[in-house]
């Protein structure tokens, strides 16, 4: 039992040994490790010092900087960013710059840093210098021209002055002059006044007997204008082709061969083909139609014609009168057609219009003074084109007159 409690002690006094062993060493490494850490933090210390004292340098040049760039307004204010200072070199030195050089004929620049304008600011100012010298040289070359011209310009009115001290004298002379002519006019006037007074009284008895011969002067106008509106009231009625005058007469028959000679031809522009109305006239001054000749041969002053009678019992004679429409031998005849269609199914308005053409006459829309012939078709009584002839006096000529003529 007692050997059994001095090895539990022995066990005991070893352990003891062992954990004192562990505490020591773990003591000494924590000395060691103390007084490393204090020898790193003096060396920290050490080094943030230098890095204030770095910072209070830094610190100091960028107020410098401050100062210097932008004044002493940015010494304790924030610092700006990049881009105000773009705006303020934009914005400032660099439309300063453009502007200066806009007005020295130059083209304008950029500058992306502050530095870069310094380089281009002496040879700006040099320039202005120069052209200010030009301009202050020029400048006083006007002002010797304008001190030459004032001077001139005094001598030009001393000498003004000098004559105007003549043309004072002259004005005198000529204010004399002026009231002996000023008086002769007085009498002159006098003179005229008088002959006008004559001639007016002799106008009021010129006017007096012009009034009287006007009076009876309108008289008599309206006397004429009363027969001439009759006159033009009569002329106003229908005319139709029997009122023409006729063309020519019938020289000779050849009754055994329907042939017949008349009194015109090539020299009177008479054409092959054309077709006249054969009448005589009758009592009381009315036309006897006896039917038609149409123009087979054409000589200088005479043409053959081929006749085709109505009537065998009133056969066409010598003496005998003819007429057509398209025949005049001063002008071309000129036709309008009044009203909606042709009556006629057999032929249409291309082919008479054709025809009338081919004879040598003109067809056009409207009447007018010049036209020589209406030809009436349906319903032209509603026309304008038969209206306008019934006031200008134009003769009208029915459909089937016109179909007569045309020889189908």
């Amino acid at each position: 039992m007692a050997q059994r409690d001095g090895s539990i002690f022995l066990y005991l006094f070893i352990g003891s040994l062992f954990l004192f062993g562990i505490m020591a060493t773990l003591f000494f490494f924590s000395v060691s490790e103390q007084a490393q850490l204090t020898a790193n933090l003096a060396e920290t210390e050490r080094k943030l010092s230098g890095q204030r004292e770095d910072h209070r340098s830094v610190t100091r040049d960028l107020t410098e900087l401050r100062i210097l760039v932008g004044g002493a307004t940015y010494e304790d204010s924030p610092w700006p960013d990049n881009s105000v200072f773009k705006q303020r070199l934009q914005e400032g030195i660099q439309k300063e710059v453009n502007d200066a050089l806009k007005e020295l004929g130059q083209g304008p620049r950029e500058y992306a840093y502050i530095v870069e304008p310094f380089e281009d600011i002496p040879d700006v100012l040099r320039t202005l210098r120069t052209r200010l010298g030009e301009v202050k040289a020029q400048a006083s070359a006007e002002t010797d021209a304008r001190s030459q011209q004032t001077e001139t310009h005094k001598q030009t009115v001393s000498d003004l002055r000098r004559q105007n001290v003549d043309h004072l004298e002259q004005a005198g002379v000529l204010e004399a002059k002026i009231e002996e002519l000023d008086s002769a006019c007085r009498e002159k006037e006098e003179e005229l006044l008088q002959k006008i007074e004559d001639l007016n009284d002799q106008m009021s008895y010129e006017i007096l007997s012009l009034k009287r011969s006007l009076s009876f002067k309108e008289n008599q106008m309206r006397g004429v204008q009363n027969r001439l509106d009759a006159i033009l009231e009569e002329a106003r009625k229908e005319k139709t082709f029997d009122d023409s005058e006729p063309d020519a007469k019938i020289l000779s028959v050849l009754s055994e061969s329907q042939k017949a000679w008349v009194g015109i031809g090539r020299k009177q522009h008479l054409q092959k083909g054309l077709i006249f109305r054969v009448f005589e006239v009758g009592s009381g001054g009315r036309r006897v139609y006896k039917g038609s000749a149409e123009v087979r041969r054409v000589d200088d002053e005479l043409a053959e014609v081929r006749l085709e009678e109505e009537d065998s019992l009133n056969p066409i004679s010598e003496g005998d009168f003819i007429a057509s429409p398209f025949y005049d031998p001063g002008k071309t005849p000129v036709f309008v057609f009044a009203g909606t269609g042709l009556a006629s199914k057999n032929v249409t308005k291309d082919y008479l219009e054709s025809k009338i053409r081919s004879y040598g006459g003109d067809i056009r829309a409207a009447v007018d003074l010049n036209t020589d012939y209406v030809v009436l078709t349906q319903n032209y009584q509603s026309s304008a084109q038969y209206r306008t002839a019934r006031e200008l006096g134009v003769a009208v000529m029915r459909e089937r007159d016109l179909l007569e003529f045309i020889g189908r």
